[in-house]
């Protein structure tokens, strides 16, 4: 699946992934994160995500993105915040 992150809470560990089709947020840990470091996300960021679960979750608390790699083209991050397209390469 692919998404956006709507919002990373690094003094948490975690964030949210506005995924392309329809429905909710969908949170996930810092350890699901694959290829990048957590301080490179940022609101808007492209990113790619498998739904699942960790062995050590319970039943009721539903799905989470459990692999995240950002996508290919997703636009590269400087102090929190997404580099227009225009601006890569100049940082």
């Amino acid at each position: 699946m692919q998404g956006t992150i709507a919002r990373v809470s690094p003094e948490q560990d975690f964030g949210f992934i506005t995924p392309d089709e329809e429905g909710g947020e969908v949170l996930f840990h810092r350890s699901a994160l694959h290829g990048s470091e957590f301080d490179q996300l940022a609101e808007g960021v492209t990113v790619e995500f498998t739904l699942g679960r960790k062995e050590s979750d319970q039943p009721s608390e539903g799905l989470r993105a459990v692999d995240v790699r950002l996508v290919e083209d997703a636009a590269p991050v400087l102090d929190g915040e997404a580099l227009p397209v225009e601006k890569v390469g100049q940082a």
